[in-house]
């Protein structure tokens, strides 16, 4: 003997296309709330970014901060000044080379000692702004600074006389994030001066 259902059990079936829909989105919920939880459980880290500051303009570290109090510039002395005499001059910049001495301010405020170093300090110049100079490591490369102290330190750099424009760059070495710093644009090989609108004294 052949069952059929009653009117009313057939008004109370979902067709298919229904059904899948329903069970589409249930499983769309739960895959969204699982991962809600994953992420309040392990919250993913900040994004690295980047973010300019002016001279004398305190920026963040994860250090507290720092900023850019001074910059001095030395052009290369001329072939004339040498005479052709270059052996044994320490610290000599050379024909085509400018100097940069950069003042900078470190300020401690977290609660413990803590150390820089001028590896974390790159200069970007060149025509398309991405040559790269480190300081020149004189001496002490870094150091510590006391909980609640400033330090000021020289960063010193030689790069070429070719009129372009330069930045300082100070990456954190905690988290990573850089700042980018305009500083005007460096001497120019045939004697021009530099463009010192952000020149500081």
């Amino acid at each position: 003997m052949a069952f059929s259902a009653s009117p009313a059990q057939r008004r109370a079936a979902l067709p298919l296309p229904t059904l899948l829909c329903v069970l589409l989105v249930a499983v769309v919920a739960a895959a969204g709330a699982a991962y809600g939880a994953l992420q309040l459980l392990h919250p993913a880290a900040a994004p690295v970014g980047t973010s300019r500051a002016a001279l004398g303009q305190a920026f963040p570290t994860g250090f507290g901060e720092v900023s850019l109090e001074h910059i001095e510039r030395t052009s290369g002395l001329t072939s004339e000044a040498l005479a052709g005499v270059t052996h044994g001059i320490s610290g000599l910049v050379p024909v085509g080379s400018e100097q940069l001495e950069v003042s900078v301010l470190l300020h401690n405020t977290t609660g413990h000692q803590t150390f820089w170093a001028t590896k974390s300090f790159t200069l970007m110049s060149g025509a398309a702004g991405t040559r790269k100079a480190s300081p020149v490591t004189v001496g002490n490369p870094g150091g510590y600074i006391p909980e609640g102290s400033m330090v000021e330190a020289l960063l010193t750099f030689v790069v070429a006389s070719d009129g372009n424009a330069q930045r300082l760059v100070y990456r954190d070495p905690r988290s990573g994030r850089t700042t980018v710093i305009p500083i005007g644009r460096a001497y120019r090989a045939d004697g021009a001066p530099a463009d010192n609108a952000q020149h500081g004294h």
